[in-house]
């Protein structure tokens, strides 16, 4: 298999801003001001060609041998030229703080060698990918390079026992290293937000995770049952963090990347349904589901070794209905409780509740007419840093006719945030910042559609 890939972007932008910085808080007069006022053109250019091939050699009726050999090589250009305005309109000059041009080479060459075991209820699969990956950055606008090579492992194995036709259970571990980004290396600074800086670490080495997960599997069609459990943990050593440093005077933060060297950056997941028919003969079925998650991670915070610990618990209750060529229906509530703490700010948590709630109902009138009206309620409590909590219903609603012996046509008039309130909003905590954003999205619209359904196609006798 061959692959061949280009892209090209350009773009041009300005930013301006302007941040006065005041020692106290009761203070009217600011002790200093900062001005930016730039405009930024970039672009950017990518080559990538790939190519692959695999051979495959049955050793006997359960065995096989599969070697894998592939070739990944791409190429980008990336160039930011920033021109200061305080210095005159016109000038030629560029600011060399934040400009850049960059040649980035990836050479990249992989090895696999599997093999598969096949033989009544059991299924396995083993085996090891090497990968040779070479990098190459030229920095032109400094006229400087570094270049660097990583002789990297992949191995995986996967086992599955059918223990009969309707349990199973499976075990998985994968591992893999995961290369810093461009974004990463480049030690460039990005002043996107003149008061958090991102520079990048020239000197970063790979990190490797390490996978181990299992699930088991059990359902019966006569009592319509279903039960499922997964479970993963994930452990990733050199970790790729940040290095955070803030300057008490000015407020300004400046971030840079480093590898975690003595510490394992950790991640632990599990997740039960079990599912069951209320009434068989009213179609009524009923799901509880839970789920477990657990994770650990280290940065610097002023030259200081942070632990961020986050946990999440959830619970979630669905009931759903369907009456053949009349109506059906479901509905949910996911209730869950987040903490987030820092080792660094042990007094202080961002601990909160939040619930999903949502609705599905679709009623089928006659001459191939449906109705449809979905909801969808979210809430998330107050935390230390925010004082008030959100809450946001959807209602959207719609009317169609379909058409055609498979009634592939359907054409529909739908109203969509009935109530008006979709307002966008998230909230999260990583490193020792927790930031929540309001912004806009579209709000209240109408709209006619016209929708051909490619699955169903007449068969053929």
């Amino acid at each position: 298999m061959v692959n061949l890939v280009q892209n090209n972007r350009t773009g041009s932008g300005s930013q301006n801003a302007t941040n006065h910085f005041y020692s106290t808080k009761a203070a009217n007069v600011p002790d200093s001001s900062q001005y930016i006022d730039l405009i930024k053109h970039s672009s950017y250019h990518l080559d990538q060609f790939s190519a692959n091939i695999t051979y495959t050699e049955p050793v006997s009726k359960s065995l096989s041998f599969i070697a894998n050999y592939g070739y990944d090589g791409f190429k980008t250009r990336s160039n930011i030229n920033a021109f200061d305005q305080l210095q005159g309109a016109n000038t030629e000059n560029i600011d060399s703080l934040y400009s850049n041009h960059f040649i980035y080479r990836q050479i990249n060459n992989h090895l696999g060698l599997d093999f598969s075991y096949g033989k009544k209820k059991v299924l396995l699969s083993f085996g090891n990918h090497f990968n040779q990956q070479k990098l190459e950055q030229v920095n032109l606008f400094k006229d400087s390079a570094f270049t660097k090579t990583y002789l990297n492992m992949a191995p995986h194995v996967n086992l599955t026992l059918n223990l009969s036709s309707q349990k199973s259970f499976n075990v998985h571990y994968d591992g893999a290293s995961t290369l810093p980004s461009v974004y990463q290396l480049q030690p460039i600074v990005d002043n996107t937000d003149p008061l958090y800086l991102v520079v990048g670490n020239a000197q970063l080495k790979p990190s490797f995770s390490n996978k181990l997960s299992a699930s088991y599997t059990a359902y019966n069609t006569k009592s319509d049952q279903y039960f499922t459990i997964n479970m993963s943990y994930n452990l990733t050593s050199h970790g790729i963090t940040s290095n955070i440093s803030t300057d008490a005077t000015t407020g300004k933060t400046l971030m840079s990347y480093l590898n975690i060297n003595n510490r394992f950056n950790t991640h632990f997941y599990s997740a039960g349904t079990y599912s069951f028919g209320v009434s068989k003969s009213q179609k009524l079925k009923l799901s509880v589901s839970a789920e477990v998650q657990n994770s650990k991670y280290f940065n610097f915070i002023n030259g200081v070794q942070n632990a961020m610990h986050a946990k999440s618990y959830a619970l979630a209750l669905g009931l759903d209905k369907t009456r053949t060529s009349t109506y059906d229906f479901n509905i949910s509530n996911t209730l869950g409780y987040i903490i987030n703490k820092a080792s660094l700010q042990n007094a202080l948590h961002n601990n909160y509740l939040q619930s999903n709630s949502t609705l599905s109902f679709n009623y089928y009138l006659p001459a191939h007419f449906q109705l449809h009206t979905d909801l969808d309620y979210v809430w998330q409590d107050k935390t230390n840093q925010y004082t008030t909590s959100f809450n946001r219903l959807l209602l959207n609603s719609w009317i169609g006719k379909k058409f055609l012996k498979n009634e592939q046509l359907l054409i529909k008039i739908s109203a969509n945030d009935i109530f008006n309130q979709n307002t966008g909003f998230s909230r999260n905590a990583y490193n020792n910042i927790v930031t929540q954003h309001s912004f806009l999205t579209i709000g209240r619209n109408f709209g006619v559609s016209v929708i051909w359904d490619f699955k169903k196609f007449k068969s053929e006798k």
